[in-house]
């Protein structure tokens, strides 16, 4: 397995852009799943229109629902309350940009 990308991070000189681009590909197996081209809302309610009038159970029902919202619901606890420099007393929360006004030539 060798070393932590953090532990090689922790080396002097250590080539730190190249391990970030190394992270996701060597560290951590990413795949590319097929996405339909679609309006994933439109085709959740047609396919819950057509349960309705099948009779037939969604492939996804109520509990299932109701779970994944409140796993939505605590990653978003978790970003709001994030200290994203490891120091307790910077800002936490989701990184806000500053909104820049373009200035033209007078």
């Amino acid at each position: 397995n060798g070393p932590t990308p953090h532990a090689l991070a922790q080396v002097p000189g250590a080539d730190i852009p190249r391990l970030k681009e190394a992270v996701f590909g060597e560290y951590i197996e990413t795949e590319q799943p097929h996405i339909a081209e679609c309006d994933q809302l439109t085709a959740e309610i047609g396919h819950f229109v057509d349960c309705i009038r099948n009779e037939s159970q969604p492939l996804v029902d109520g509990q299932a629902g109701l779970a994944a919202l409140d796993v939505a619901d605590q990653v978003l606890a978790l970003v709001n309350a994030h200290s994203w420099s490891g120091n307790v007393a910077a800002p936490i929360g989701p990184h806000v940009h500053d909104v820049h006004t373009r200035r033209h030539a007078a």
